[in-house]
């Protein structure tokens, strides 16, 4: 499913939770009535606020994936995006507790040394979303 389609199923959630809260009828009744037809209408704008946080994260996971598809020379990729994914490797390198483990960090090096060749185009995956 897309990050749209996600989104839009988000929508619909919020809007059942206003529709459940109808402030019409509230509004005639007593105050508990009143009370949790507040509450359910702050939580649908809770609900909504998580729902486009998602939608952003996904949308910014697809970039990155489309970023690391192999058809994009490095210039094509922003450099904050190069940078973040090299420094994280260079920390992982740093704080390595044992030579097999710093061994294969260094071996994904030649890898995200590529994003910094301008002509290059980066292997399939050298960029992950989650750095």
């Amino acid at each position: 499913m897309s990050a749209k389609d996600d989104f839009t199923d988000g929508i619909r959630e919020v809007v059942v939770l206003i529709k459940v809260s109808d402030m019409k009828r509230a509004r005639a009744a007593d105050d508990t009535v009143v009370s949790r037809a507040n509450a359910a209408r702050r939580a649908s704008v809770v609900l909504l606020t998580a729902h486009f946080e998602s939608y952003l994260k996904s949308i910014a996971e697809d970039f990155v994936d489309y970023l690391s598809s192999g058809t994009l020379e490095s210039r094509a990729i922003p450099p904050a995006l190069r940078d973040l994914h090299t420094m994280s490797l260079v920390k992982k390198i740093q704080n390595s507790s044992s030579l097999a483990e710093r061994t294969a960090h260094f071996k994904k090096l030649s890898q995200v040394a590529q994003l910094w060749n301008s002509d290059a185009k980066p292997s399939r995956g050298a960029l992950r979303a989650e750095v």
